[in-house]
């Protein structure tokens, strides 16, 4: 394996594409803990914001005087869950389609006044098909498909810093992204006084149910200069997968990073133990990792009895879905790349005391 690495970026180099929050930032708790879209909470380092930490079995390694969390999209079991949405979406499209040329056709047939409303009307649903059906496919599948095995954050007490790493091209066009080479990772440097965190919600509405999906998201400003109430916007970027979040987990994840990088507080939970790195090799193990139906039934009946039990009740929905999810799962860990940190990193967290 080569042992190039990209250099380290320093505070304030770096200021990432694509922020959400621009301008200067609005005051806490602007849009109150039941805002059904937006902030719902902001945190700061200093203050408590809650009396039972946690870090939701998220951490991946534990150093002398940094901890190390799981990517939000590294995570095992989610692995191959773009690929069964992309499925999803490329079989309702081929669902829809025969019955819209059909009915196109036929309308060609007539051409009278309701006819042209219906052709018109099938064109436009024919492009809200394409442009939310079939053209995401191929970026959903990039997100699954020879993938960086882990692109964690660091928090690095010692030197009160937080580490981001990210794959350097993920926003560019790559020409060749199907290859397992290993994949040097980028690495900027954020000041641990400079970063705030955000608790966000957002409404995804699916027929007629409405789901609230909360996140916790970290902001990075750089040091404000003279006369200025706060630095500009550098970047931003969540903490774990939002499936693992909910109303009251986010506070309590923020807490747990913040007694430890503030209070010298514990690197893993009482109780929690670090997240299993251990990636499936076999279909068979895949279907365990992703459902009851795998070789880990005892487990999930042992850590997950109510779900499991819903997952038998729906069997012959939830089979298929979970096969294919399975077969997601398994593409993803067999095309994943090797990722390597830059060596600045690496020197100043050391050696893992523990690793998953």
């Amino acid at each position: 394996m080569s042992t190039k690495t990209l250099n380290l970026i320093k505070h304030g180099d770096y200021i990432a594409s694509g922020l959400e929050s621009v301008g200067p930032e609005e005051p806490a708790e602007v849009q109150g803990k039941d805002a059904l879209s937006g902030v719902a909470r902001r945190f700061t380092p200093r203050a408590p914001c809650s009396d039972d930490p946690t870090a939701l079995n998220t951490i991946r390694a534990v150093y002398p005087n940094a901890i190390e969390l799981m990517g939000a999209t590294s995570t095992t079991q989610l692995r191959g869950i773009m690929i069964l949405v992309a499925l999803g979406l490329l079989g309702f499209c081929a669902f829809i389609f025969p019955f819209g040329i059909q009915i196109f056709w036929e309308a060609i047939q007539i051409l009278d006044g309701q006819a042209l409303f219906t052709m018109l009307s099938v064109v436009i649903a024919a492009w809200v098909a394409w442009r939310f059906g079939l053209a995401p496919i191929p970026g959903l599948l990039r997100a699954d498909l020879f993938a960086p095995d882990n692109q964690p954050l660091i928090f690095d007490r010692k030197h009160q810093r937080v580490y981001r790493l990210f794959d350097p091209n993920q926003d560019q066009a790559k020409d060749r992204w199907w290859t397992r080479k290993p994949l040097l990772l980028q690495g900027v440097e954020y000041h641990w006084s400079c970063i705030t965190a955000e608790h966000r919600v957002q409404i995804i509405t699916r027929g007629n149910s409405v789901t609230r999906v909360h996140g916790l998201v970290l902001v990075a400003r750089d040091f404000p200069k003279k006369n200025e109430p706060q630095g500009r916007l550098l970047d931003e970027f969540p903490v774990t997968s939002s499936m693992l979040l909910g109303e009251t987990t986010v506070p309590r994840l923020w807490e747990h990073l913040r007694r430890y990088m503030e209070d010298n507080g514990p690197a893993l939970p009482e109780g929690e133990v670090l997240q299993n790195d251990e990636r499936p090799k076999t279909l068979w193990q895949s279907l365990g990792v992703v459902s009851p139906f795998g070789p880990q039934f005892l487990r999930w009946w042992r850590d997950s009895r109510l779900m499991t039990i819903f997952v038998f009740i729906g069997l012959p929905i939830t089979l298929p879905v979970f096969t294919l999810w399975g077969m997601g799962n398994w593409l993803s860990h067999q095309t994943m790349r090797p990722t390597i940190w830059p060596k600045e990193v690496h020197e100043r967290i050391g050696q893992p005391l523990q690793a998953a």
